[in-house]
């Protein structure tokens, strides 16, 4: 069947407003510091232009393929809701037509922060500066796809508990702490134990660049092996359930430690048949921190005692600690279907690893898949005239 993109009807201009507020300090040391809060608020942000969704106007509502008139009966009776129920176009409020895209302008996001600048000015051969970015909220509904129902007539409206879903899911997420620390050192050489030692020990420039973050946010999902499509968990081909957290308490913030773990599978269910898709929210788990200290070296040669011809021997070091930081991990809980809710893809059999899943290809749910690059080295010869 065909499907139309179409564009909302009196859409609104995206708009967007920031504000900041901020003192700057001279300090000893030849150091200034910059203390912001630093805000910013979207409103009628535009579909999957900026951060939202197109929103399905013909999409099919809640536990529509639930309801008697919509049995196919050539298929019999099923004990499974849904598992009789027409094809998805035959379900959908405008005959004739699959999918129906449309962008909107009903979405926000608001952003507040405080930003901390300290810098030091090339003195002396050293200068640094350290940057922090605290998060202190980010919230707002890009992202989401609106939660419709379509009347008798076909007039499309927002379903009741709208409101409620919006509440649920308003973390838009991001990265509540981020510092970057940077520095330069010119070594000035040694003094005082002959030419040959200062000519060796000078002209070299060292600069560390220092990176601690939070891991970027993540929502687990679900998936099952039969008789767990949308259609059977919500009644709609277009709308899915959201995964149960059994106990919020011991789940873990999504970095534990243990790759094989990071955090409790054990306490995330799927959904049941009837839901609502409020079963949780969004981007309550990130992935590990960033950690990681890069480097740079370099050795400036004269030739000819000429200052404007120099030979350059630089070294940059990626990762310079060789740290292991996670950024993957498998976030999809397979289930092999919603009565028995019986995790097919764990990582532990009881308290025992799952001996078919000690790789990041065959990991199971909750154990780590990926890592950001190890130590990286890149050498180099430049010459300047």
């Amino acid at each position: 069947m065909p499907s139309l993109v179409t564009f909302q009807y009196n859409a609104q201009i995206p708009s967007e407003l920031q504000w900041n507020v901020g003192v700057q300090k001279s300090l000893p040391g030849q150091l200034v510091a910059d203390v912001s809060y630093v805000g910013n608020h979207g409103y009628n942000l535009l579909g999957s232009f900026q951060g939202g969704d197109l929103q399905n106007l013909n999409s099919v509502d809640y536990g529509t393929a639930f309801l008697p008139r919509y049995q196919d009966p050539t298929l019999g009776t099923s004990a499974v809701p849904g598992a009789s129920a027409y094809s998805s176009n035959l379900l959908r409020p405008y005959p004739g037509l699959s999918v129906i895209s449309q962008n909107t302008t009903n979405f926000y996001d608001t952003y507040h922060s405080i930003q901390v600048r300290v810098n030091r000015r090339f003195t002396h051969g050293v200068l640094f500066g350290v940057n922090y970015t605290r998060q202190l909220s980010f919230v707002g509904n890009t992202g989401l796809v609106e939660q419709i129902q379509h009347g008798a007539n076909g007039a499309v409206s927002l379903m009741s508990d709208w409101g409620a879903y919006q509440a649920l899911n308003k973390n838009e997420g991001g990265q509540p702490n981020y510092f970057v620390a940077n520095a330069v050192w010119a070594i000035p050489g040694l003094l005082g134990h002959g030419g040959f030692l200062h000519q060796l020990t000078s002209d070299w420039q060292i600069a560390p660049v220092v990176t601690l973050a939070t891991g970027l946010p993540f929502t687990p999902g679900y998936s099952y092996q039969v008789n767990g499509a949308n259609v059977n968990i919500t009644g709609s081909p277009d709308w899915a359930g959201k995964v149960v957290i059994n106990n919020p308490s011991t789940l873990g913030g999504g970095c534990s430690g243990n790759t094989y773990g990071e955090f409790n599978a054990s306490d995330i269910a799927g959904p049941t048949y009837g839901s609502m898709g409020m079963e949780s929210g969004r981007n309550y788990l990130h992935y590990c921190p960033i950690t990681q200290l890069d480097l740079a070296v370099v050795r400036g040669i004269r030739v000819f005692k000429d200052e404007r011809r120099r030979l350059e021997l630089r070294g940059d070091v990626w990762n310079a600690l060789n740290t292991a930081q996670i950024n993957a991990m498998s976030t999809t809980a397979q289930f092999n279907n919603p009565a028995s809710m019986t995790l097919v893809n764990n990582q532990y059999n009881g308290t025992a690893l799952n001996p078919n899943r000690l790789t990041a290809a065959t990991a199971g749910f909750g154990a780590a898949t990926g890592a950001l690059p190890m130590r990286n080295i890149q050498l180099e010869i430049r010459f300047r005239f």
